[in-house]
């Protein structure tokens, strides 16, 4: 089984919370990251360029450690015709994969009512503060589990990720 991790590889305070959580998943499995952010990776993560090369094969985990923006958007193609026109293909692109466990870890309070209805499908969501679990609770997204940073309690993101 693997861990296949979105996540923020910026160098921002989102990035350095991904990277604290991505070291309490390395203790879990195999980890596979795919950069949500471009350039696709800051300084503080040259270390772990390897896991974005790397391929992934059979059974995964998906956990998804980015901008909220980024969970759930519309994507739009120009998609020139040989007449000339140039009609815009659209379609929603969801970070949460059907078929496997999501888990989403949640650096910041829901800004849009899309936000949180991506948020819902997971199965499972950490925060690392009581502040911000009470406010996805107050936003319909209850049940988020409290894993501060830095992590120390392993065992509970093993619990995350793994069910």
């Amino acid at each position: 089984m693997f861990i296949r991790y979105m996540a923020d590889t910026s160098d921002t305070d989102a990035s350095l919370k991904a990277l604290e959580y991505l070291h309490s998943l390395l203790r879990i499995a195999p980890v596979r990251v795919v950069s949500m952010t471009a350039p696709a990776m800051g300084k503080i993560w040259v270390h772990y360029a390897s896991l974005l090369i790397t391929p992934m094969m059979g059974e995964f985990a998906n956990v998804v450690c980015c901008s909220p923006a980024r969970w759930s958007f519309e994507q739009a193609v120009p998609m020139p015709a040989r007449n000339g026109t140039v009609p815009i293909a659209k379609h929603t692109v969801e970070l949460y994969t059907r078929g496997v466990r999501n888990v989403l870890i949640a650096t910041k309070h829901p800004q849009s009512q899309d936000q949180i209805t991506a948020a819902a499908k997971y199965e499972a969501m950490v925060v690392d503060s009581e502040e911000l679990r009470m406010g996805w609770e107050m936003n319909g997204r209850p049940g988020a589990l409290v894993i501060p940073i830095p992590v120390m309690d392993h065992d509970a993101v093993r619990a995350a990720v793994l069910g």
